[in-house]
């Protein structure tokens, strides 16, 4: 079976266009079956691969719940060790050992208070809140590099 562009040029063909006279009525009608069932067939695999994408995505979140149980029960466990295991410990299948390190913790109320505080900050780059534009947008205001776009987003159920 041809893709739907030949499909497309092929009943071009089938169609004098300076008098609007169908050259080959019979082979017209075979290629619009055959167009038909080709845009069936493409839009039900679509419904098929939106359906391999939910099952994915589902299990995608039970993988990421049951890997999240894991990494809560491997520091609960790390900490329970470090509670009670205060020296090094080995044996021939395992060894336990601490290393000292340095972390900075912050109290943001106190920080913000300091003269110099925005050399130890970090902000984030603006971003345009689309909803208020859109608003804004339909109630008559003209704001520059703004403008409502309409698309055409095919469904298929």
């Amino acid at each position: 079976m041809a893709n739907l562009y030949d499909i497309n040029a092929e009943i071009l063909k089938c169609v004098d266009w300076e008098t609007g006279e169908l050259i080959d009525a019979d082979k017209l009608s075979e290629l619009e079956m055959q167009y038909s069932d080709k845009v069936e067939n493409i839009a039900l695999w679509i419904k098929n691969l939106a359906a391999d994408a939910e099952a994915l995505s589902n299990e995608i979140k039970n993988l990421q719940g049951r890997k999240k149980a894991c990494e809560n029960k491997i520091d609960s466990l790390k900490k329970y060790l470090s509670n009670n295991v205060f020296d090094s410990f080995e044996t021939s299948k395992v060894k336990i050992s601490y290393r000292n390190s340095k972390s900075v913790n912050v109290d943001l109320e106190a920080l913000m208070k300091y003269d110099n505080c925005d050399v130890y900050l970090k902000y984030k780059d603006p971003e345009p809140d689309k909803t208020v534009i859109k608003e804004a947008l339909k109630s008559g205001i003209d704001i520059p590099g703004c403008s409502i776009v309409d698309n055409r987003n095919i469904q298929i159920k």
